[in-house]
């Protein structure tokens, strides 16, 4: 098992197929950091992730399929994310999943709106909630907790969201 490391520049991964991936929406308000994640049908938190629908799928299609399927691109439309061009979209590797930390496009309550708008279409997502960076250190205290997310928002918390917003 290879820890989950931190990349800011466009590259290859993106073009794998055949991979888990996910889209994490963020914003930051009064220096403090937040982060749309939802709830499933059994409790747990969630980002927008999942598997590739087709063979030929890249890590990229897949999160925004993904995200969109689950979200209703409440936080956003990033299916013209530009990965080679964007300054603020950050990525984390854990072995074969891919977390995609992209900025939302609109407010906080406006996201809100829009995903209980879109909940109807929605049977895995049951509730979004954005999570500050200090109720992320609180809540994510299950170590043993083998699931995708938790393990990159670990790796968020113990590598600080200064690290990974002054990546070059």
């Amino acid at each position: 098992v290879s820890p989950a490391r931190f990349f800011k520049h466009y590259g290859p991964i993106l073009q794998r197929t055949n991979a888990r991936a996910g889209i994490l929406p963020y914003y930051q308000q009064d220096g403090q950091f937040y982060f749309l994640l939802g709830r499933d049908a059994n409790c747990e938190m969630t980002d927008f992730a999942g598997g590739p629908e087709r063979a030929d799928a890249t890590i990229l299609d897949t999160a925004l399929r993904e995200y969109a399927q689950e979200s209703g691109q409440c936080a956003g439309d990033f299916s013209k994310l530009n990965p080679r061009t964007a300054s603020d979209i950050y990525y984390l590797r854990w072995n074969s999943y891919l977390l995609i930390l992209v900025p939302a496009q609109y407010s906080a309550e406006e996201c809100l709106r829009r995903f209980t708008d879109y909940k109807p279409h929605n049977p895995e997502i049951l509730a979004v909630r954005w999570f500050s960076y200090a109720e992320l250190q609180r809540c994510i205290r299950r170590e043993d907790s083998k699931h995708e997310l938790y393990i990159a928002l670990r790796a968020i918390l113990a590598q600080g969201l200064a690290q990974w917003l002054t990546l070059q």
